[in-house]
């Protein structure tokens, strides 16, 4: 479980997040919507032991994030795949897991790669693949480290609708097989929808968690749910909180 408790980051001018409560279950995905600057990311920097906070504590299963971290459970998808250019699809796939200390396992490598349709391209560099393509190679990546916690910072954010929502579908699905949990951050209403068990919504800075809404949807999430009133409805939901929470702060 992650613990989130009264945590404050504060720089030299800014207050960046304030007395953020948040507890996150084994295996539940969490997303995490707000305005441009509100804080999310350095929330994330903060589960994820890249920042301190100022005040307030996080723990992961009862364990500092530095020592998750440093543990090698805890894997980072970022808007920017952040791939190693002279490595094939496999071999940054595999990399990770080296640096944890964890010996690499092609079969499964391989195996998670063919799940997200790269089976044709495990030899490929980042150069010869497209913008959707490094992003699943960058979350089988961090799939592959096998940590408990997945944590993805805006990783479709520089994506055309059309592919967001083709691997948010593939993301949902590796979910349900993988059962990681998972924090994810978007700047998109319909994607934290989607995506989410619970999305949790950021006021304008400095960042709160205005309110928690849970979400259960009956349906498989695959690209037919985007047609159905019940999303439509989720997606109104989170958009009026979001837009309370803006007004509020001014």
């Amino acid at each position: 479980m992650i613990a989130i408790d009264d945590v404050t980051v504060a720089f030299e001018t800014v207050t960046a997040i304030a007395d953020i409560d948040l507890q996150i279950q084994p295996s539940e995905f969490v997303t995490i919507v707000g305005p441009s600057g509100c804080g999310k990311t350095t929330l994330l920097r903060v589960i994820g032991g890249l920042e301190s906070p100022t005040a307030g504590t996080v723990t992961i299963d009862g364990n500092e994030p530095a020592v998750s971290r440093d543990a090698g459970d805890l894997g980072f998808v970022f808007q920017d795949h952040t791939l190693l250019p002279w490595k094939t699809a496999l071999e940054n796939v595999q990399f990770l897991r080296r640096m944890a200390g964890k010996p690499p396992d092609e079969a499964q490598a391989r195996s998670l790669l063919e799940s997200v349709g790269l089976d044709e391209f495990v030899d490929a560099y980042p150069r010869e693949l497209s913008g959707g393509m490094k992003q699943r190679v960058a979350i089988v990546r961090a799939l592959h480290l096998d940590a408990d916690v997945l944590l993805l910072d805006e990783p479709f954010g520089a994506l055309d609708e059309l592919t967001r929502d083709q691997l948010g579908v593939e993301l949902r699905r590796l979910h349900e097989r993988e059962q990681k949990t998972t924090l994810f951050i978007t700047h998109s209403v319909p994607e934290a929808a989607f995506l989410g068990d619970r999305c949790a919504v950021v006021t304008d800075a400095p960042g709160r968690i205005e309110t928690t809404l849970e979400i259960d949807f009956s349906d498989q999430r695959d690209t037919e749910l985007f047609g159905s009133v019940e999303y439509q409805k989720q997606v109104a939901d989170i958009r009026r909180k979001l837009y309370d929470s803006v007004e509020d702060g001014r």
